[in-house]
């Protein structure tokens, strides 16, 4: 009776430990991280102006992160940088991450995002110092000039602090879901002359 009573208790063990530990629950295991690849951001580093925007649109978040990340952290190494703004430059660079760059992050997480971190710049830096660290890629020296032209009146996103003026290229105003404003988290809507939404 007694090792009647260990088979059925051991029985009962195996079968609850596979009920608990076998499990194949996939739905739980975290969202994989694209890798990067840095011969494609020193592509785009390579590009100016439109073709520039454009390579920079085919990276994944990772990527996209990393550049801008990269671009922050230069900026702040600039003698003309001071120990404030540094500081400042190097706590963004930090929160930072590639979540932010994912295309189904919501308009309203990045805006909050923009706002708490734009409030903490702007007593360091004016809206023009920050454009190009925040808002506007730059290029590596000897950078191959951009031979597409930029479509004219045609207005990027509002709702972020910094406009890029126009989007699209060759030949025409075109809408797209990204590519203005803060790290380029804006669209562009085609219109001109909406005030921010700040």
């Amino acid at each position: 009776m007694k090792t009647k009573l260990l088979r059925i208790t051991a029985m009962m063990g195996v079968a609850l430990f596979c009920a608990f530990s076998c499990r194949n629950d996939y739905t739980s295991l975290p969202e994989q991280v694209p890798a990067i690849d840095l011969n494609k951001i020193a592509s785009v580093k390579n590009r100016s102006g439109e073709e520039q925007k454009t390579a920079y649109l085919l990276l994944n978040e990772s990527e996209q992160g990393y550049i801008w990340k990269q671009q922050i952290v230069e900026f702040s190494q600039k003698k003309e940088i001071n120990a404030n703004q540094r500081a400042i430059l190097t706590s963004l660079a930090g929160a930072l991450t590639s979540d932010m760059f994912r295309v189904s992050t919501s308009e309203e997480v990045k805006k909050a995002f923009e706002n708490k971190w734009v409030s903490q710049l702007l007593p360091l830096f004016t809206l023009t110092e920050l454009t190009p660290i925040v808002a506007k890629l730059q290029s590596n020296p000897g950078a191959t000039p951009s031979s597409a032209r930029a479509a004219s009146g045609c207005q990027c996103n509002g709702n972020s602090y910094f406009d890029c003026g126009t989007c699209g290229g060759g030949g025409g105003c075109a809408g797209s879901t990204s590519g203005c404003g803060f790290f380029f988290w804006y669209a562009c809507n085609k219109s001109c002359g909406i005030q921010p939404q700040k």
